[in-house]
């Protein structure tokens, strides 16, 4: 049965919340056989991944198997994982500046092509650095490549030194090791990286095409072998060598397999440049005390949907991002309450006993992680395009809405992950309690950014006319 609340409670401060959740770990400490004192989360070391492209489902185990086999998996053992995380964005600086600021794009004025982060933004670095926190950041990707959605200015506002490496993770991780060896504690340290959106159809490399479309053996071919150069030695060469000689339909689903072989080829690679960043942690004796979360500020379409837009998707596969916590006392466990990116950056600082800035719109998780959050729980998710679509999870639901002719489809994530079927003619009540969820939050969210007609300019208050925030 899907609940409607109308108001969802902030959560309490950080010093009421962080006793309740040492209680919590050292309960669970005595029921494997030991007590020990609660661990003071305050001024902890904050490490914050942001693998742009990585999809949920590459941090879950694999079905049927004994024992985990994702490389991120030992990451997720040790952590808690919130199941069905959604990013604010689907085009990835955007999210990126949601995640920083614990904000919607559109409060802070960004739309697809991107924009300029307010100078009076209290970002999560900004907070943290007028706690006495160190703040680095390592970024791979500038914004404006392929995927990104455009160049957001600002991101590195609260840093105190914002570094772009021209490389992978592996390159992003190996320059965040010789800073945090030097670092003292505390330190907030952030690490971006873009690998996985060169390995995606749709965001800068080759893709299946949907079934309608005709194909010719000509861009099979050029299909084939762009796939073949961005192949890691010897992952899928068997299936490219074939791809060209079979027939149609065939086709369709050998550049699906190669697709799936670049991309897990790439997330191995990935979780190899988490594993040498978590070592030395270790190390430096930091890694029973640091607070570490991965995340991605979007995922990616794997052809499930067939999505020629999936750039800039609402669905599933592209909006769903996989959300890790790993706490300095190993709380761990599958965490199936509904979350957003937005939701991280007031989390991290209630963690580290840090008060979120008023004006963040995300809600500290710490409620959740100490068994106190109250219903409802909702992500909300926008294209931020005249004629992109919106979406709003809750309850185990998840509604999309195409600003282009108002329809409606719902999805029940649970049972539809991918969100395949539509079950908006079945269940026209829970239509109506999620259209009116989407249309209360974009009347709300706009006024974050100072309202209608304070510190808007002609040309934003038009576009956002256009996107259905003010009527």
């Amino acid at each position: 049965m899907l609940v409607e609340v109308l108001t969802t409670p902030r959560s309490v401060t950080a010093r009421r919340r962080l006793p309740a959740l040492a209680a919590v770990l050292a309960i669970a400490a005595s029921a494997c056989g030991g007590e020990r004192q609660p661990f003071e989360f305050e001024r902890a070391p904050i490490v914050l991944i942001d693998v742009a492209g990585l999809r949920a489902d590459r941090i879950e185990p694999e079905p049927g198997s004994g024992e985990p086999a994702r490389p991120l998996a030992a990451l997720a053992r040790d952590s808690v994982v919130f199941q069905w995380a959604f990013t604010p964005s689907p085009h990835a600086a955007t999210a990126r500046a949601a995640l920083l600021s614990g904000r919607y794009p559109v409060a802070l004025g960004l739309l697809a092509d991107g924009g300029t982060i307010p100078e009076e933004t209290a970002t999560l670095a900004e907070r943290l650095a007028e706690h006495g926190y160190r703040t680095a950041a390592f970024v791979a990707a500038p914004a404006g490549s392929p995927g990104s959605g455009g160049s957001v200015r600002g991101l590195e506002q609260g840093f105190e030194s914002w570094e772009e490496i021209g490389g992978d993770l592996e390159q992003v991780v190996a320059s965040a090791v010789t800073w945090l060896r030097e670092a003292e504690a505390p330190f907030f340290l952030y690490l971006q990286a873009s690998d996985l959106l060169a390995a995606a159809p749709g965001v800068g490399a080759p893709g299946r095409e949907s079934p309608e479309q005709e194909q010719s053996s000509a861009s099979t071919t050029r299909a084939s072998t762009a796939r073949s150069e961005t192949l890691p030695a010897g992952a899928g060469a068997g299936v490219i060598a074939e791809v060209a000689e079979v027939g149609e339909a065939d086709r369709l689903t050998a550049i699906d397999e190669v697709q799936d072989e670049v991309y897990d080829a790439k997330v191995r690679a990935v979780g190899a440049a988490i594993g040498a960043l978590l070592n030395a942690l270790d190390e430096e004796g930091l890694g029973g005390r640091a607070v570490v979360a991965l995340t991605s500020d979007r995922g990616v379409e794997l052809a499930e949907r067939h999505d020629a837009s999936a750039a800039g998707s609402v669905y599933a596969p592209v909006s769903r991002v996989p959300l890790l916590l790993r706490l300095p006392e190993r709380l761990s466990r599958v965490e199936p309450r509904v979350t957003g990116l937005v939701d991280l950056a007031p989390t991290l600082l209630d963690l580290v006993g840090i008060e979120p800035d008023s004006a963040m719109q995300g809600n500290s998780l710490v409620a959740i992680l100490d068994q106190r959050g109250r219903p409802p729980y909702l992500a909300f998710t926008d294209s931020i395009e005249p004629d992109g679509g919106l979406a709003v999870a809750m309850a185990g639901y998840r509604l999309v809405v195409h600003r282009g002719d108002d329809r409606a489809e719902l999805y029940r994530l649970t049972e539809d992950p991918f969100e395949l079927a539509d079950l908006a003619a079945e269940e026209p009540e829970k239509v109506e309690v999620l259209r009116r969820r989407l249309e209360e939050w974009q009347r709300g969210v706009v006024g974050g950014r100072g309202g209608e007609g304070e510190g808007t300019d002609d040309e934003m208050l038009e576009q956002l006319r256009n996107l259905g925030y003010i009527q």
